[in-house]
Order: C-alpha cells, then sequence, then structure tokens
C-alpha cells in the first residue's frame, strides 16, 4: 500500500512553531540586554575619553596643573580649546544625570594626586561622582 501523504501534520506545525516562538524570546531578551550594554560601554568610553585628556592636560607644560599640585580643576571648554576633546562632547549625554542631559562647557573635573598617582574625579554635586579609578562601579552613574 502506498502513502500519498503530503505536506506536515497539524503537531508537526504545532511543534515548528513553538520552536521559533521560544526562539524569538530568547533572541528578543538578548537583543534588549546586548542594547543596554552597549549604551553603558558607550558612556563608559566617552567619560574614559574626557577623563584621560584632563590627566593629559595636567601633564602640559603650559597648563596650570604641570606644576607640583595636589589638587587641579580644569573645565570641559579648556579641554576642548587645547584639542583634547572634539567638540561634538558638547552632543553627547553626560552619563551621571537621570535625563538626557549633554555635557556642558562649564563642567569641572578635578585632578588629584596622592603619593603621586593622578585620579580624576567628575561631580555632578556634593556627594555624587565618577572617579578615574572606580569607572567601572556605577554605583554613583545616572543619579543626579
Amino acid at each position: 500500500m502506498k502513502n500519498n501523504r503530503r505536506g506536515f501534520t497539524l503537531i508537526e506545525l504545532l511543534v515548528c512553531v513553538g520552536i521559533v516562538a521560544v526562539l524569538g524570546v530568547v533572541i528578543g531578551l538578548s537583543s534588549n540586554t546586548m542594547f543596554s550594554n552597549a549604551k553603558n560601554s558607550e558612556y563608559k568610553d566617552t567619560m574614559l575619553e574626557v577623563f584621560n585628556a584632563a590627566l593629559i592636560y595636567s601633564e602640559l607644560s603650559d597648563s596650570s596643573c604641570a606644576k607640583n599640585f595636589t589638587t587641579c580643576n580644569v573645565t570641559l571648554s579648556v579641554l576642548v580649546s587645547k584639542g583634547l576633546v572634539d567638540k561634538k562632547i558638547y552632543n553627547k549625554n553626560n552619563p551621571v544625570y537621570k535625563n538626557d542631559t549633554a555635557f556642558a562647557s562649564t563642567n569641572t573635573f578635578t585632578i588629584t594626586k596622592t603619593n603621586g598617582i593622578k585620579d580624576v574625579t567628575y561631580y555632578c554635586n556634593s556627594t555624587k561622582y565618577i572617579k578615574l579609578s572606580t569607572i567601572d562601579d556605577k554605583t554613583n552613574w545616572g543619579k543626579c
């Protein structure tokens, strides 16, 4: 006897639809996490760029920080005017704020030197800040 059956049975179709649905959910959830991680990485890279520019500024011979110091402040506008940071930074979001506040020319970065080791700190208010040495710890990010 010959079996002339064509196509799939209802159970085979339901199994295929179930597999596709599970794959869709897994991909959707992982892409959400991936976008969140990419945004955090972008924020960290932006802050690293500015912090490293502040450290370079502190080493320049014509800067107010070039001599022996323990604390020195530099504004973002000075870093841009020296060519250490691109002026497109003013269009980027400042990651320490809850809302979409962009970097401003008046943002001030504090460079401290302790036992010959320099660190850069950005204060968004008196108690919330980001330090170059603890930039991976995001507990103080986005709380201003």
